[in-house]
């Protein structure tokens, strides 16, 4: 794509924007080399790609970037027989552990993000390399002593002999004879060995080596000489540790080296999606869509916006066909025009470089095989250039570059030079680009321009409107009418006096009035046109959400009305159930007074009672039953029904023709019309839900210990980390761990950030040995009492 195009329509400053939401290197990388493709198949699957990562974004799903690092010059490094650092060995493990993670993201997903594990397939586990350095190499780049039984015996033994050097050193302190010699009684460090401060005149009556002297020059650092031999010995052994250590660096790089190539496929995998993710970000922020690719050069853009303006922008509205391949664009100054050129430019771009576009979905461009763009004034100093000149010049270039299908922008074409000649030119070369069936935008000044749509198939006229009472454009672009400059009522508003502006009309050909009085007409007719639809589309809107309010209300008293009912049904079910075993207590009463032939009054009155209240139970029933509806519904023995009345399933156990039918509902049976009754709809009944505390309380009781942050940014971990805190505080934890790692450091900040304002933490630090180290955050919790 030309260089010049590319920098008149700013697409480096959206290369900026991209920029800002890669991970790491691995993605910049692909950002810095981003550019608009000529190959519909690239064109297609770059937007296919970033379509389906903003359906994984817009689901709220994730890809794990944390850790991720460009390390490619470290497995140049080991591949060409170096030996990496310890530190050097932590970053690695780092980037191995995020490209594992960003595999294991998208494992076992090939049919929901196919495209997403198409490109992470050339990822490869390094599980053993990565095991190895994390047993080797400390979170804060030292050489464990687990590294190898050498290494810990070697290091045994220097802190046994560390030991024996500090106590001989102590005896030399605390000896008499050496008390008057001794400038201060500590031990210092020189140059690698143990020494004490010795006054200056008794440098030569003290035994033992000078190593050192103070700046004052009254004491000298000597090493005794009854620590001579300690000192030598942990000498030794410190080289054998810094030997061992080497061996040690050197095994692990050898095992990187030796699969440097899987590790750079990997890497380079990881930096892919590292770029798709980003562009689907961008898309996300932009409220972006995919554009449709047409392969006719149709280009229908609808509410586009400009990506890198801010603020209330208004949407543009264009489209350009085989019927309409050149648009003329004119109005007044200010109005907009140039930045209708630079969004369809630019938006162009973005889609041939697999972006999404600042438009509603369905918009559709097709691939432009150039996009050719003279906008702003290019007057060239350097070589002494006209205006017109340093237009033309690119101008020139176009017709000599122009291909079919090509898109072409020009801002203010003909202007600078003669108003007669710079029309004549800008006429032939629009007739031109039409004919080459270019897709040509343009704006303009030249009335002679607007009238080419009026003699020539394919070229069709535009303008911005412009508020001539405020003297401001409200820059939306009018397909089909042509703009006027509005000098003379721009003059007169500004306070030019009335004489000298009707002069002017005066001036102007009664024809060309009479077109441009034509024009305002057209111009208000269609704006009233505008506004009347707007109005009926709003009415149109409000009709829908009352609507859809209506339904809600509905729907709502429909629910309160079953759940009403269900309630109702449960509690007869109970009072019968109730009443079921009082009756059986009153019968066996019943029976034993028949037989000892006593008084069965109380039994009786007791039988009398129940009827009453079974009776009010039903009454109740009946007076929340609804008001039966025809339906043809005939259920046979055995089928599955609902009974409207309760709001509850039953089954049918007798169904004679034209009469009641027989159904058990939760074990009571009742006989019910037809009226009452639907075809069941669904599975089986939901089963009751668990009282709200109860559920509580057994998601306190498996509140993990730990939480694992890894891989997020610190804008997705702070709602985890909230919600696992006041999940933590339910379930009256002590203390728990959170796992952040240690990558940038970022993520850590975030953490301590957020640990430093929430009420029920009491403090928190990094762990230790055995608790993650400084990849991890001991958190104490405040106690709560119920």
């Amino acid at each position: 794509m030309d260089a010049h195009t590319l920098r008149v329509l700013e697409f480096d400053k959206i290369k900026d924007v991209l920029s800002q939401h890669v991970s790491c290197g691995l993605g910049a990388a692909h950002v810095d080399a981003l550019q608009p493709s000529l190959d519909p198949v690239v064109v297609k699957a770059r937007l296919a790609e970033t379509t389906e990562c903003r359906t994984l974004i817009d689901a709220g799903d994730r890809l794990p970037f944390g850790g991720l690092n460009d390390i490619a010059e470290l497995v140049r490094l080991a591949a060409a027989g170096g030996i990496l650092r310890a530190e050097e060995m932590v970053e690695f493990a780092e980037c191995l552990g995020a490209v594992r993670r960003l595999k294991e993201a998208l494992f076992g997903r090939t049919e929901k993000y196919p495209l997403l594990c198409q490109a992470s397939s050339d990822i490869s586990f390094f599980n053993e390399i990565e095991a190895n350095v994390r047993r080797c190499i400390g979170d804060r780049g030292d050489v464990l002593d687990q590294a190898s039984p050498a290494l810990a015996g070697i290091r045994s033994a220097i802190r046994s002999t560390r030991s024996r050097l500090t106590q001989r050193a102590e005896s030399v302190l605390r000896s008499p004879a050496y008390r008057l010699m001794i400038q201060d009684a500590v031990i210092v460090q020189r140059s690698g060995r143990t020494c004490i401060p010795i006054k200056t005149e008794y440098r030569t009556q003290f035994p033992g080596l000078v190593h050192d002297q103070s700046s004052s020059g009254q004491t000298v650092f000597m090493e005794p000489a009854e620590t001579l031999e300690v000192s030598n010995e942990m000498r030794r052994l410190e080289l054998e540790e810094e030997a061992e250590v080497t061996r040690i660096l050197g095994d692990l790089s050898s095992q990187i080296g030796g699969r440097a190539p899987a590790i750079r496929r990997s890497l380079e995998c990881a930096g892919v999606l590292d770029f798709i993710y980003a562009r689907a970000s961008y898309s996300r922020d932009l409220d972006a869509s995919p554009p449709v690719i047409s392969g006719v050069g149709e280009i229908l853009l609808k509410t586009a916006r400009h990506p890198l303006l801010t603020g209330d922008v208004v949407p543009l509205d264009i489209e350009l066909n085989s019927d309409r391949r050149t648009v003329v664009i004119t109005g007044p100054n200010t109005g907009g025009k140039t930045v209708a050129l630079k969004t369809v430019g630019l938006l162009a771009l973005m889609a041939q470089a697999g972006l999404h576009i600042p438009a509603v979905a369905g918009c559709r461009l097709p691939i432009f095989p150039a996009v050719h763009a003279d906008i702003g004034d290019e007057q060239s100093i350097a070589q002494s250039l006209s205006t017109f000149s340093s237009h033309l010049t690119q101008i020139v270039r176009v017709v000599s570059q122009l291909q079919k299908g090509a898109l072409v922008l020009l801002d203010e074409l003909g202007a600078g030079t003669d108003p007669v000649e710079g029309s004549a030119l800008a006429s032939a070369l629009l007739e031109h680009f039409t004919n080459m069936d270019a897709r040509t935008i343009v704006t303009t000044h030249y009335g002679e321009l607007k009238e080419l749509a009026y003699r020539l198939p394919g070229i069709e006229n535009a303008s911005v409107q412009f508020d001539e009472e405020t003297l401001r454009p409200t820059f939306h672009l009018q397909m089909g009418v042509p703009g006027r400059s509005l000098a003379l009522v721009i003059a007169s508003r500004l306070g030019l006096p009335d004489d000298l502006v009707q002069r002017a009309r005066e001036k102007i050909g009664r024809e060309e009035r009479s077109a441009w009085e034509m024009l305002r007409q057209i111009e208000e007719d269609q704006r009233e046109s505008e506004d009347a639809l707007r109005k009926a589309e709003e009415y149109q809107r409000d009709a829908q959400r009352l609507k859809e309010t209506r339904e809600k209300e509905l729907a709502d008293l429909e629910r309160r009305r079953r759940d009403i009912l269900a309630k109702a049904a449960a509690d007869a079910h109970h009072v019968v159930q109730e009443t079921r075993d009082q009756v059986r207590i009153i019968l066996s009463d019943l029976r034993q007074r028949t037989e000892k032939g006593t008084s069965t009054h109380h039994a009786t009155e007791a039988l009398g009672a129940m009827d009453r209240e079974l009776t009010g139970v039903r009454q109740q029933i009946a007076g929340l039953a609804v008001p039966a509806v025809p339906t043809s519904f005939k259920p046979a023995v055995g089928d599955p029904v609902q009974v409207v009345r309760f709001g509850q399933r039953g089954t049918v156990t007798d169904a004679p023709p034209g009469g009641e039918v027989t159904v058990v509902v939760g074990g009571m049976k009742m006989k019910l019309p037809l009226s009452e009754l639907r075809p069941a709809q669904g599975g089986a009944q939901q089963p009751m839900k668990k009282p709200g505390h109860a559920i509580l309380m057994e998601k306190a009781a498996t509140v993990p210990s730990e939480l694992k942050l890894l891989g997020l940014r610190p804008e997705e971990a702070m709602p985890e980390l909230d919600k696992y805190l006041d999940d933590a505080v339910l379930s009256e934890a002590q203390s728990v761990r959170i796992i952040h790692g240690k990558g940038t450091g970022a993520l850590k900040r975030a953490v301590w950030e957020w640990l430093r304002g929430h009420p029920a933490v009491k403090s928190y630090r990094l762990g230790e040995d055995g608790e993650g180290g400084a990849g991890a955050t001991i958190v104490e919790m405040v106690g709560i009492s119920c």
